[in-house]
C-alpha cells in the first residue's frame, strides 16, 4: 500500500511491475519440484505400470494435467487475491502478468517432467521412500529460477526499450518457449519412456 502510494514515473510503475513478475516467476516454479519426480515417486510400482496392456505414458500426460490445473487455479486465485488487496494496481498489468506466469508455469511443469522421464531415480525412492535430495528436484528449482530471472530481466529491458509492446512481447515470448519445451518434452518421452528401468 505505501508503495502504491508514492507518487512515481511511468518508469518507474513499469519496473515495480517487471519486478512482481520476477518475484511470482520465482515462487511458481519454485513450487514445481513434484513434477520433478512424478516418475521417481512411482518407485517399485512403474515396474507394474510398464507391463499393463494399454500405453503407459498416459500415467505422464495424467500427472501433467493435474499439475497443470492445479497450478493453474492457484495461480489465478493469487492474482484475484492481489487485485483485491491492491485495487490501485493496474489492471492493464494484472491480466498479461498473469498469462505470462500461466504460460511459463506449465512450461516449467513440462520441463520438469522432462527432467524425471531422462534421469528417474526409481530404485533410489523405492528402498529410502524419501525424495530429498533428489537430483531432478534440484535441478527443476535451478532451472526455474534461470528461467524466470531470464524472462525478467527481459521484460525489464523492455520496459526501458518497448514500454507500450512489453506485455506483448513477453507473451509472444512466453508462448514460443511453452511450444518448444512441449515439443522437445513430446519427443523425449517418445524416446525415452520405454526405456525407463531401475
Amino acid at each position: 500500500y505505501l508503495y502504491l502510494g508514492i507518487a512515481r514515473s511511468s518508469l518507474g510503475t513499469a519496473l515495480m511491475v517487471a519486478f512482481d513478475l520476477l518475484i511470482s516467476l520465482f515462487l511458481v516454479t519454485a513450487s514445481n519440484t513434484a513434477s520433478a519426480s512424478a516418475i521417481t515417486s512411482e518407485g517399485y510400482e512403474f515396474i507394474l505400470l510398464k507391463t499393463a496392456p494399454s500405453k503407459t505414458n498416459r500415467i505422464v500426460w495424467a500427472k501433467i494435467a493435474i499439475n497443470v490445473i492445479f497450478s493453474s487455479v492457484v495461480i489465478c486465485i493469487s492474482f484475484l487475491m492481489f487485485r483485491f488487496a491492491l485495487p490501485n494496481f493496474p489492471i492493464a498489468d494484472i491480466v498479461p502478468m498473469m498469462v505470462t506466469v500461466l504460460i511459463l508455469n506449465i512450461a516449467h511443469i513440462l520441463w520438469s517432467f522432462q527432467m524425471d522421464v531422462l534421469n528417474p531415480h526409481l530404485a533410489e525412492y523405492a528402498s529410502s521412500g524419501s525424495l530429498s535430495g533428489n537430483p531432478n528436484v534440484q535441478k527443476s528449482v535451478t532451472m526455474g529460477f534461470a528461467m524466470s530471472l531470464v524472462f525478467g530481466v527481459i521484460f525489464i529491458v523492455l520496459c526501458f526499450l518497448l514500454p507500450s509492446k512489453a506485455w506483448l512481447i513477453i507473451i509472444s515470448l512466453s508462448v514460443f518457449f511453452f511450444a518448444y519445451r512441449l515439443f522437445s518434452f513430446i519427443n523425449f518421452l517418445g524416446a525415452y519412456f520405454g526405456d525407463i528401468e531401475f
